[in-house]
């Protein structure tokens, strides 16, 4: 079956029941109309009727929705594979206590690095499997994403310009979330 492609549904719900797709601004789908066959490497933005509240748990998922002539209703939309827990948390320009670059490295005192690597998009949701707890310190980049845990909260530091300018966000859920 051909269809033409729509853009993306967005789900956002506080339960792994994923049954209603956020609605566009016009009340109706796709959440978030595209024009183009992306492959890889697009960043979604949810739209502010979603309305997420900070440090909250939710799950997430997003499919690709389209149009179809020969379908019942003339809508299609692909299965929902993935559900990812989220969790939205604050932002701030200063420092998560501990956190510091001295000279070349970055160091979180009672803190271990869980992640890291270079990111463009500090507010894209980084999904991490790695629960070995690494090392406190490591030599940052410009660009650099770094996130740290204690097994209870989750930081997540990218490294702007320099050493002394950062973006930091927190979270008190890494014991049943591991995305920041």
């Amino acid at each position: 079956m051909a269809s033409d492609f729509a853009g993306f549904n967005l789900y956002i719900h506080t339960n792994r029941n994923l049954t209603n797709a956020l609605l566009n601004d016009k009340g109706g789908y796709p959440t978030i109309p595209f024009s183009t066959h992306a492959r890889s490497n697009i960043t979604l933005t949810f739209p502010t009727n979603a309305d997420p509240q900070n440090n909250n748990l939710y799950y997430v998922s997003v499919t690709a929705y389209g149009t179809n002539d020969l379908a019942e209703g003339g809508k299609i939309e692909t299965r929902i594979n993935a559900i990812i827990p989220v969790i939205p948390r604050a932002e701030a320009t200063n420092a998560v206590s501990g956190t510091n670059t001295n000279g070349s490295r970055i160091t979180a005192s009672n803190w271990k690095i869980q992640s890291y690597g270079y990111q463009t998009n500090f507010n894209a949701v980084t999904v991490f499997t790695n629960n070995n707890n690494l090392t406190n310190s490591a030599h940052y980049s410009v660009g650099g994403l770094y996130i740290f845990s204690n097994s209870t909260n989750l930081v997540k530091v990218w490294i702007t310009t320099n050493g002394s300018n950062y973006i930091c966000a927190t979270n008190n859920k890494a014991d049943i979330c591991n995305t920041i």
